[in-house]
């Protein structure tokens, strides 16, 4: 929002229970709503657009048609591979070696155009926490030229994304996140960092927490490494060295 009035726009409402985002809105004199049927209801204002920073699909038919211009959502990752819930981890999962993050425009009708798309390397051994970080940081630049664009009225959009897998909610990892060691080192490596969302008491892991199952017990893995070629024991796997 900051970012937006930067650019010279008005800010007409918040959609937010944040209270530090609340705070900040009743500070500058913006209508703050608790949730989109208050917004709805409650309003009355026109505005030209929208813009969501939730989670995925959270924009009802009805709020996109009232924007006068464009509905435009923020998704953590590159359009059309990632689409859907959690998509840094299961990029990390998959070993990636970049990621982006996506601003796209929908509409009423489900059509999608990406509005802009930032790609980056993703560092080796990155955490999903570290892998967000970085995508809330393209996300901001990113959103900072477009604000511009849209101020000089050359805003281009792209073509229209062709429908793809989307990555369910409810989706996990093959055993849970339990670490299977006839897989290859690096693999359970990239499980295990992307797995860690960090510590926090009020954001419980929405995915999986690592794991070794022992029998008759299980241990929560917080962090692994793949050891270089050179320093292998040369052991078979799930032999514990140390």
């Amino acid at each position: 929002a900051e970012a937006w009035r930067d650019a010279g726009h008005a800010v007409r409402a918040i959609v937010s229970t944040e209270p530090s985002i609340v705070q900040w809105a009743h500070t500058l004199g913006v209508a703050v709503f608790a949730d989109e049927a208050s917004l709805m209801h409650q309003s009355g204002q026109a505005f030209d657009y929208l813009f969501c920073l939730g989670t995925p699909g959270s924009v009802s038919r009805e709020l996109m048609a009232s924007a006068h211009k464009l509905a435009i959502t923020f998704h953590d990752a590159p359009l059309p591979k990632y689409a859907g819930w959690h998509a840094p981890a299961w990029a990390l999962m998959a070993q990636e070696t970049s990621h982006g993050v996506t601003w796209q425009a929908m509409t009423p009708q489900g059509e999608v155009r990406i509005v802009r798309q930032v790609r980056f390397e993703i560092p080796p051994g990155e955490t999903t926490l570290g892998l967000q970080a970085r995508c809330y940081e393209a996300g901001l630049q990113s959103f900072e030229a477009l604000a511009e664009a849209i101020g000089r009225d050359d805003l281009v959009l792209g073509d229209r994304l062709p429908a793809g897998p989307c990555i369910d909610r409810q989706q996990r990892p093959p055993t849970l996140g339990t670490l299977d060691f006839s897989r290859p080192a690096a693999e359970l490596a990239a499980l295990v960092g992307a797995l860690d969302f960090g510590p926090s008491a009020h954001c419980p892991n929405p995915v999986a927490r690592a794991k070794l199952y022992l029998g008759d017990k299980i241990l929560l893995v917080d962090t692994a490494r793949t050891l270089p070629a050179a320093e292998s024991s040369g052991a078979a796997p799930v032999t514990v060295l140390q």
